[in-house]
């Protein structure tokens, strides 16, 4: 190793170029956990722009003076084009810095020098299979073993055929097999295609697998061997970067985006509060009726059957109360509607419309976020978990402001539901069914400096009795669902530090129907050790990493189970659990959730390339409430809790047409009648739920 101390004073200042990738967060954070082991600031040594944000007269002018190396992510697409590629080509060309190179930035510098990139004569999407290096101990590879495992995402490679020895030498290759498709089935086929390179001459590095995979080995090694590379190579500069060339990083922009006016520290609110013991045979569906049943905007969240997995309970409310108000949004028209519904009768009033300025209100989940902020701030309910606020849903659509693609969604035109529908609610019952009997918590918010009102309705309560569902309704809509948890923040202690935490699903079986233990548990480990499902996991685990990593505190970012099975009553789940922690006074809950958006199980990844292409294969039919996520944001200002909408009937209060959606995740390792049965066994559910309803509504 060139170097083996690295100071603070003079660690390595890192320019990460993103080519609009759903893994370059998760580079970024093996950069982070080298700044913070040599007690460096992140934010003062690494910049992170887009592969276009930035002309590039202006990255070498105005950025390059201040940086030691440069790191290309991984990327959808081609070196080839100058649209996939942006001015990853011209750094390269430029070569006066040590350059990482990931995935499609290894068969850039590939390109640049005269090999070849073309297919793969395998597409591995997932698969973790076996790098052995040719030269190990020294350089990039020192101390990193002659075999180790690596996560590989690649349908492209450079090709031996005409490759540039005379610029070019290979590091390591692929050894040993990966699965994939042969004579009409799934097969171990042998791999030896290059998976690490460096230029002869210049300090140029390329590695075609994924270091920062949480399946892959070594990556933080590799990374720290880079920068040990920069030390040799040149003078690293003392001090980190200047404040202006920080102003130009994608986080930068991304920050001036969320850009919040609304101070976090007054209490808007007083929370008003009763418990009340629920009888054993009380039923959830009758309560629920009783309450609000006449209501306009009724709204139900239920986990009663979660089982322990962060569930246990349910929220029913409805927004009519003195505070309420529903916001409704269609990303074609740009055009928020803001309604409140009268307490009593079929009343409603248009508090306001309005067209949303792209320019000064920025898109719909920034607005939204400001609203939240005007309406959050609860006295003693930090801890209480929803106590009252936003309930609602984000359609699919809504991934255009999310993305950049609002032009492209608004060509698909409008929709018989809005793509966003939130509710307001300054009253609720919450109902903990943990405890035995459950509880009802009868919550209501009441401004401060006003009286008590306290909810005098509880007395209701006692007209109920026993059932269950999983529901959520509004004056236009109804989801019955079996969802999956997408993304939940939760308080820490008091300095205002949060937790978030995103359960993906991915991989599902049908249980034994008639009940066989022993079929069962095959069923079971079978699905633990496929190699498709695993793959398509892995994907979802580590893109969902990266959308974390854009938003966490430096070095938070964990996966705190992975790939593990859970079973329910009919069907396995292959499931993981991802946890990061926000720091205080940093983005609010909606900012959150639209970092996340879409759900990436129901996307792939990369997000932004994958949802075009859906577009395409599904002829731009917009999904609507399907693929988006319900939940809500707690008026307490620090929760929040959102599922994916899946294996969902979505009806149509006024026409009363129902959609039923469900669908699966198609890779190179995908087979059709497989596929379909398990899109089959996710409606199994959903339909049973819609039986109930056209039963029960007549």
């Amino acid at each position: 190793m060139p170097s083996t101390s690295l100071e603070h004073s003079s660690f390595p200042r890192t320019l990460l170029v993103d080519n609009y990738d759903s893994y370059t967060f998760n580079v970024l954070q093996l950069l982070t956990a080298q700044c913070l082991k040599h007690n460096a600031d992140p934010a003062a040594h690494i910049l992170v722009i887009r592969n276009d944000q930035h002309a590039w007269p202006t990255v070498r002018d105005l950025i390059l003076p201040h940086i030691d190396n440069i790191v290309i992510s991984p990327g959808p697409g081609t070196p080839a084009r100058a649209e996939d590629f942006g001015v990853c080509t011209q750094l390269i060309s430029a070569g006066q810095r040590p350059l990482l190179g990931v995935c499609l930035g290894h068969q850039g510098i590939a390109l640049a020098f005269g090999a070849h990139v073309r297919r793969s004569g395998v597409a591995v999407h997932g698969q973790t299979g076996t790098v052995e290096v040719e030269r190990p101990d020294e350089g990039l590879f020192e101390g990193v073993p002659r075999r180790f495992a690596a996560v590989r995402y690649h349908s492209l490679a450079v090709a031996d055929e005409g490759f540039p020895h005379g610029e070019l030498e290979v590091l390591a290759r692929a050894s040993g097999s990966v699965k994939a498709w042969v004579d009409g089935r799934v097969a171990d086929v042998a791999t030896r295609e290059i998976m690490a390179l460096r230029h002869r001459r210049r300090p140029l590095f390329g590695v075609q697998f994924h270091p920062e995979s949480v399946c892959s080995e070594h990556g933080a090694r590799l990374v720290a061997n880079f920068h040990a590379i920069t030390c040799g190579e040149r003078s690293v500069s003392h001090g980190g970067l200047p404040q202006h060339v920080r102003a130009m990083s994608l986080q930068a922009a991304d920050a001036q985006t969320w850009r919040r006016g609304v101070g976090q520290a007054a209490a808007r609110w007083r929370l008003v509060e009763q418990t009340v013991e629920l009888a054993a045979a009380c039923r959830l569906d009758a309560l629920f009726g009783r309450l609000f049943g006449g209501s306009r905007m009724p709204v139900w969240l239920d986990s009663a059957d979660a089982g322990g997995r962060g569930g246990g309970m349910s929220v029913m409310a409805a927004a009519c109360g003195p505070g309420s108000a529903t916001v409704r949004y269609s990303v074609a028209t740009r055009e928020v509607e803001v309604l409140a519904f009268a307490v009593e009768g079929s009343g409603r009033s248009v508090l306001a419309s309005a067209v949303l300025d792209g320019a000064d209100e920025g898109s719909f989940w920034a607005w939204m976020q400001r609203v939240a902020d005007c309406t959050s701030g609860v006295a003693g309910g930090g801890g209480a978990g929803f106590v009252g606020g936003w309930v609602g849903y984000f359609g699919y659509e809504m991934r255009a402001e999310c993305m950049g693609m609002a032009a492209e969604a608004a060509e698909a035109g409008g929709g018989r539901l809005p793509d966003a529908h939130l509710a307001f609610v300054d009253r609720c019952v919450v109902v903990d069914h943990t405890c035995s009997p459950p509880r009802a918590h009868v919550r209501a918010l009441v401004a401060n400096g006003c009286p008590d009102g306290a909810p005098a309705w509880t007395a209701r309560l006692g007209f109920a009795s026993h059932g269950d569902a999983s529901a959520w309704v509004s004056a236009t809509s109804a989801a019955i669902a079996r969802p999956e948890r997408f993304q939940r923040v939760t308080a820490v202690g008091d300095g205002g530090e949060r937790v978030v935490e995103m359960r993906p699903i991915k991989g599902t079986c049908r249980r034994d129907p008639h009940g066989d233990p022993a079929e069962d548990r095959r069923r079971r480990e079978a699905l633990q050790g496929d190699a498709k499902e695993r793959a398509e996991h892995l994907m979802i685990v580590d893109l969902i990493r990266h959308d974390l990593g854009w938003i966490a505190r430096a070095g938070s970012v964990a996966v705190a189970g992975l790939m593990e099975i859970e079973s329910y009553a009919t069907v396995h789940q292959m499931v993981s659990t991802v946890q990061a922690r926000l720091p205080a006074g940093g983005m609010g809950s909606v900012g959150v959730l639209a970092h996340c958006f879409p759900p990436g199980s129901m996307t792939g990844a990369p997000k932004r390339r994958t949802t075009q292409i859906i577009d395409a294969l599904e002829r731009r039919r917009r999904r609507g409430v399907y693929s988006g996520c319900l939940g809500y944001f707690s008026a307490c200002g620090a929760q929040s809790d959102w599922s994916v909408v899946i294996r969902t009937a979505v009806v149509d209060g006024r026409s009363g047409r129902v959609d039923v959606g469900a669908g699966g995740a198609l890779t190179a390792l995908s087979q059709p009648a497989a596929e379909w049965a398990e899109v089959e066994t996710k409606l199994h559910a959903a339909l049973r739920g819609v039986e109930r309803y056209v039963a029960e509504t007549g």
